[in-house]
């Protein structure tokens, strides 16, 4: 697997801190995104998320995730264990909501 980000930024900074909870680090390849320099935005990244917009996950089948609710997830779900998403129902309503209020509300 590969994580397209940029350290430092707040939604790519939660997809390693969901890679480091549940183990995943040594896993994963980290790809730098330089935006200064507009990456983000060239035809290249494009294909891989045409929102142009990071992290973006690429899966070593080739497929592409972007959203960082979508990759944490599906990260989290990988093992059969979501111990970070929720197991219920309830619990998974909750957590969405809890990540649509820090999305909208605090970053």
């Amino acid at each position: 697997m590969k994580i397209f980000d940029r350290p430092g930024f707040p939604n790519p900074a939660r997809i390693r801190i969901v890679l480091a909870e549940k183990g995943f680090e040594p896993q994963v390849e980290f790809v730098s995104v330089d935006l200064i320099g507009a990456e983000h935005k060239q035809p290249a990244f494009l294909e891989k998320n045409p929102s142009g917009v990071l992290p973006v996950l690429q899966l070593d089948d080739g497929t592409y995730i972007s959203e960082s609710t979508a990759i944490t997830e599906y990260l989290d779900n990988l093992n059969g264990d979501p111990r970070l998403t929720g197991k219920t129902p309830k619990e998974k309503a909750v957590i969405h909501m809890m990540q649509k209020r820090a999305e909208t509300e605090l970053l």
